[in-house]
This record gives structure tokens, C-alpha cells and sequence, in this order.
């Protein structure tokens, strides 16, 4: 493609050169769209007000807005969202050498922050070894702790760590954690659980290598998740 010159094109023009540069797999056309939404704003979503407001935030942050606004609309309840922490010791990250463009590495990063499923994953994955090849074990650890992060926030977890071989896990007051199973799981295993009285949960893991932990911990998270219509996890009201 040829262009006049890059000081000559606006620099409207010159995001949608740089996002079709960005775009050459399955599924770019509709990426494409998402971009150009983003460039030059969705128009009029909801009403006057709303005309042009997208350019401002992003789509993917404004959409995420105007969901949570119909959800207040509808009189749903609205979960609180947290953003884990994670400190795990870990390499994971994508190297340069791998994906040796800047915009390229920090799209992929936010595709990962958004995944909402393991096919999502898994489709991801795929993708990103076809157009770059086969990755080494610091991208594969980079799956394994966003996979992670998926699981934590969906049981609003705001921390989690690991020291001398134990796993630590904060909770936020409002996760979907049923008491009764949690007293019920340190009372069977002492030896392995404790509860501290700020609500953080240590465990021993039964493998310490990543893949294993993780898949412990989201099962973990799974076994003593909350039903609906009863109390929320209060970490003040239950014993060290």
C-alpha cells in the first residue's frame, strides 16, 4: 500500500493504517471493525448524550459500561470486580524475540486480560502459534497465570501467593464463598488449611508445579463456592 508520506496522512488515517497492519488473521474483518469503532466512535448508542463517548474510553471499556448501566436499569444485582494479584514467582510474560512488535504484544496481553472461558484459551493459543510459532515456557506460564486470573476474579479473589511451599488466597467480603463449606474443608484438614483472621486462606498444595497448583486452586475455588440466597464470606466473623 501507498501513501503520500506519513506527515501528509491525518492521524486518524494513520491508526487504521497501523490496525491493518496489526490484522491478518481469521476473523481480521470484524477485529477491524472494532477498530475502526474505536477510532472514529460508535455514533449514537443510547441517545444524544451518549454520541461520540466511545472515542474516549475504548469499546471494550464502553461496552463493559453501558452492560453494567442496563443491569442498573433492570434492577439486576451488579457483582463488585476486583483485579488480582498475582505473585507467584513466575516467569510469564511474551518476549520480544517472540512477538517483536510493541503494538502486537500489547494487543495480545489485552486479549488475554478479556478472556471469559478456556475455549476463548485455547482459540487464542492457536492463534497466536500460527502467526508466531511455537512458543517457549515463559508464554506457556503467561497462559496458565491469565487462565488463573480468569478464575480469580470470577470468585473475586484479590490476591493470591505462594511462600514456603504454601498457597495464599485474600478474599474480597463479597465472594461468591460459602462458609459453611470452608469451616467444613479446615475442619477435615487441619493439617493442609488455615483461616487467618483478615480472611486469608493457606493451603499446601499437593504438587507445587504451576500447572498442577492452578488447577488446584480453581477447583479449590470451585468445591466452596457460594449458593445463591445465602450469607457472603465475612472474614471477621470466622476463626483463625
Amino acid at each position: 500500500m501507498l501513501i503520500p508520506g506519513e506527515k501528509a496522512i491525518t492521524p486518524d488515517a494513520e491508526k487504521r493504517l497501523r490496525a491493518l497492519q496489526e490484522i491478518d488473521g481469521l476473523g481480521g474483518g470484524f477485529k477491524l471493525a472494532l477498530h475502526d469503532l474505536e477510532i472514529r466512535g460508535a455514533g449514537n448508542l443510547l441517545g444524544d448524550q451518549q454520541s461520540g463517548q466511545i472515542t474516549a474510553v475504548g469499546f471494550e471499556l464502553y461496552t463493559e459500561m453501558m452492560e453494567k448501566a442496563i443491569q442498573e436499569l433492570k434492577g439486576e444485582e451488579i457483582l463488585p470486580e476486583v483485579d488480582p494479584e498475582i505473585r507467584l514467582g513466575i516467569s510469564a510474560y511474551f518476549p520480544d524475540t517472540y512477538i517483536p512488535d510493541a503494538n502486537q504484544r500489547l494487543y495480545f496481553y489485552k486479549r488475554l486480560a478479556s478472556l471469559r472461558n478456556i475455549g476463548e484459551l485455547d482459540e487464542l493459543k492457536e492463534e497466536i502459534k500460527d502467526r508466531f510459532g511455537p512458543y517457549n515456557d515463559v508464554v506457556e506460564n503467561l497462559f496458565l497465570v491469565m487462565n488463573l486470573r480468569r478464575t480469580l476474579k470470577e470468585f473475586l479473589v484479590q490476591q493470591i501467593s505462594v511462600s514456603d511451599g504454601k498457597v495464599f488466597l485474600l478474599f474480597h467480603p463479597e465472594s461468591p464463598v460459602k462458609v459453611e463449606k470452608l469451616l467444613e474443608l479446615i475442619r477435615k484438614q487441619k493439617s493442609r488449611f488455615r483461616l487467618s483472621p483478615d480472611g486469608r486462606l493457606s493451603f499446601t498444595p499437593r504438587n507445587l508445579a504451576w500447572q498442577p497448583l492452578m488447577d488446584e486452586v480453581a477447583e479449590l475455588l470451585r468445591s466452596i463456592q457460594d449458593l445463591p440466597a445465602v450469607d457472603k464470606f465475612q472474614p471477621e466473623s470466622l476463626p483463625a
